[in-house]
């Protein structure tokens, strides 16, 4: 048994369960003893599981990743059969743990992040498995590939075969949501199926990674404890038991990319730190010897870095002289590797500094691959702030997390963080959907998660009428990583705390870049409930990291007022817009659409290009483009739209023609399968060819929309100038029909498919207590 004092450690509904069955002697044979299948009796049974699993932990036994939270859900839905699986496995792991069988990986070379290679692994039969029994090969939910057994020809394909003769193998799909597969929605998973003969213990499977023509990718981000988990079931309906398997390294990459990290706002000669991190190609702190550096305050060189194995450089006691907006540049000594800082705002009447937060992090210790050692090493020099706040469902038994992410089903009232403060803040989520009927009470609503967009979803709980702030977060359940992922920027005043400022909703969301957006309305910050007036003033500052396309203004959830910069005279830079909504169709009663994929080309009639632009395509892991080799004229590319927008720019050149046309092709597709939905199904994407010519977009944009089962996609040609200013003032009127209660917010866009969003200020009515 366990001190019932160590039941602080245990989230929500787990720590009901212990109390209930703290006086439980064998939980092993009571589980067993234990025949009803009522909504008390699979209480019980879960009581008795989690007690079991409890005394195997202690003892060291590895435990099955889904196990907690079937456990969970034993205390609202009808999971007797999932119980009774585990039950069955945590057996084999107590009494004979060599019928789960083992496993062995072929030697690994180079473990490098997103390495393409092959590996063999080899899994040693631990028990009978005749004909129906079947061994799936799956993957974390975080390591974003998609395995597959059909095509050779395609990256991750995956063989198997037997060294028993007698047994014929046939690679088969299965639809596997959880860790090892995908959180919210389904992956299919290669499923090695026997359909002829017995495999006997001893006999060999071995599984062969990579087996095509593209090999194998590993993740884009170190893990330290990487594994290719495998899982077995005896029968086509039977439990799936974790095999164990071994652990191996991934290790990041070579110097590639220098990431330079600055204070957002300082004083005059105040004194400040500046982080400066060696990064590989995927923007994680890289392995290897990084030259001598050379660091450069507005152009001047003011310090040099030796040559070292050091992948972060703190520099001290750095100043500016004078008020303004200033840059600090990095480079190595050849010019080979170069960084520039974020925007540095140098004002003495602003008492206010801006702390970069990840308010929504996942360890292994829930349902991500990498340690919280390895988190907080990821995100040093990134952020001032990386919160931990695992999965409540998934907390093993010596975690005592402060900040947690409850995790319920959407008709139980979704996923949402909960920190604790003076009065717990709580943040909505919107892959699973917080549902506000859940009677919590949300300061803040998390509008961009990773690379998809929910702007939607700040709206939906402002118009409910509650007073929130906005943030934004690199975590995301859906695969795909960029490089540059949301983050939230709390606006801190004073000697405040930074559980006091995001308290009082002081925030503003970017989906990547630390550009600076300073708003106020009838001088109010963010996140304020200001007295009714009939005349609001809406202004402030934008500092970006690259130029501004639009500053637009949004009042109850509709663009009233906006700044779009005309400076396209004489342009012959086109830019090609893709977008597509994430927002569910019916906000409250099912989750986010899913992401779709964009597969297509351009050709360009009458005209040459002469360059190619996109950098939101370099940071993407699902997006790449280029020009076609065998035909200079036309652009491939691949990209992949959730909530947001992805375009790239062509510039022309010798006109050949009088009109210069521009045809668009996109290959059919299908939504992806991440996320579940209750009221539409995933639907296939058109196929689409559009034409537009240059004589109609230059007094213009034109947009062409896509119908998708009742959801308008987009593609937008315009002519653009990719050399706009990244600062701009601004300042909008509004007494046009105001109400009490109005909200109002500015978005800004910046050239590279980036946005910024200011929290809401609310004018008139108030908050209830």
């Amino acid at each position: 048994m366990f001190a019932l004092g160590s039941l602080k450690k245990f989230p929500g509904f787990i720590c009901l369960l212990l109390l209930s069955a703290a006086i439980i002697a064998e939980p092993r044979e009571d589980y067993f003893l234990e025949h009803g299948l009522n909504a008390k009796s699979v209480k019980r049974k879960g009581n008795y599981l989690l007690l079991w699993s409890k005394q195997l932990k202690d003892t060291g036994v590895s435990l099955p990743v889904e196990l907690y939270p079937t456990i969970v859900r034993a205390g609202y839905a009808d999971v007797s059969r999932e119980l009774d699986g585990y039950a069955n496995e945590l057996l084999l792991l107590q009494d004979t743990p060599e019928r789960l069988g083992t496993s062995k990986l072929s030697r690994i070379e180079l473990a490098g992040v997103g390495a393409k290679i092959e590996i063999i692994q080899t899994y040693t039969v631990g028990m009978l498995l005749s004909v129906g029994a079947g061994i799936l090969v799956a993957k974390h939910w975080q390591h974003n590939i998609r395995l597959q057994a059909d095509d050779e020809r395609s990256a991750n394909y995956v063989t198997a075969r037997t060294d028993n003769p007698d047994v014929v193998l046939k690679m088969k799909r299965e639809a596997h949501q959880g860790i090892d597969g995908s959180p919210f929605g389904l992956a299919n998973l290669p499923l090695i199926e026997v359909v002829e003969g017995e495999l006997r213990p001893g006999d060999k499977i071995i599984i062969h990674y990579g087996a095509g023509r593209r090999a194998f990718k590993l993740p884009e981000f170190p893990v330290a404890r990487m594994s290719l988990p495998l899982y077995f079931r005896t029968n086509p309906e039977g439990h799936f038991y974790t095999i164990p398997v071994e652990k191996f390294a991934v290790v990041a990459g070579a110097p590639t990319r220098i990431s330079v990290v600055a204070p957002s706002i300082i004083r005059s000669n105040q004194s400040f730190s500046l982080s400066v991190r060696i990064e590989d190609k995927f923007g994680n702190l890289a392995q290897g010897r990084v030259p001598s550096l050379e660091v450069m305050l507005d152009g001047i060189f003011q310090y040099r870095i030796d040559a070292s194995m050091k992948n972060l450089t703190r520099l001290h006691d750095l100043r500016f002289g004078q008020e303004g907006l200033h840059n600090i540049t990095v480079r190595s000594g050849g010019g080979g590797l170069i960084g520039h800082s974020n925007p540095i705002l140098v004002r003495d009447n602003l008492d206010l500094q801006i702390h970069w937060a990840n308010l929504h992090a996942h360890s292994n210790r829930s349902d991500g691959l990498q340690s919280p050692e390895e988190i907080k090493a990821r995100s040093s020099g990134l952020f001032d702030l990386a919160l931990l706040t695992e999965h409540d469902n998934y907390l093993s038994f010596d975690g005592d997390e402060l900040a947690r992410e409850i995790s319920l089903p959407l008709a139980r009232g979704g996923h949402r963080l909960h920190i604790p403060f003076q009065q717990p803040i709580v943040i909505a989520l919107p892959e699973v959907p917080s549902d506000h009927r859940s009677l919590f009470k949300p300061r803040l609503v998390e509008i961009h998660s990773g690379s998809s967009g929910y702007e939607w979803f700040g709206r939906y709980f402002a118009d409910l009428g509650y007073r929130i702030g906005f943030t934004g977060s690199p975590t995301s359940h859906i695969p795909g990583r960029s490089i540059d992922m949301a983050q939230t920027a709390i606006l801190i005043k004073g000697e405040e705390s930074w559980q006091q400022a995001i308290a009082a909703r002081r925030t503003f969301v970017t989906s990547g870049p630390k550009s600076i957006l300073l708003t106020r309305v009838n001088g109010a910050s963010p996140g304020s409930r200001i007295a009714l007036s009939t005349r609001r003033k809406i202004s402030g500052e934008v500092f970006a990291t690259t130029g501004v396309d639009s500053i637009e203004l949004i009042r109850n959830g509709e663009v009233v007022d906006h700044y779009r910069f005309k400076d396209t005279d004489g342009s012959l830079e086109v830019k090609i817009t893709m977008g597509s909504d994430s927002k569910p169709l019916v906000p409250g009663w099912d989750t986010p659409r899913n992401g779709r994929e964009w597969l297509g080309y351009i050709r360009v009639i009458g005209a040459q290009i002469s360059s190619l632009h996109a950098s939101g395509f370099d940071r993407k892991s699902r997006s790449a483009i280029a020009i076609n080799p065998a035909e200079p004229a036309r652009v491939d590319f691949i990209t992949w739209t959730h909530g947001n927008e992805s375009s790239f720019v062509l510039s022309l050149e010798t006109i050949t023609d009088q009109e210069v046309l521009f045809e668009i092709n996109v290959k059919e597709g299908f939504e992806d399968v991440d996320l579940l939905h209750g009221t539409r199904a995933p639907a296939m994407t058109p196929e689409v060819r559009h034409l537009f010519s240059l004589n109609d977009i230059e007094s213009d944009s034109i947009t062409r929309t896509i119908n998708v089962n009742g959801y308008t996609d987009f593609i937008r040609l315009e002519l653009t100038n990719t050399s706009r200013s990244r600062q701009h003032s601004f300042s909008f009127i509004d007494t046009r029909t105001t109400g009490i209660g109005d909200y109002y917010y500015i978005r800004v866009k910046q050239f590279d498919d980036h946005m910024l969003w200011s929290s809401p200020v609310y004018v008139g009515g108030f908050d209830v207590q």
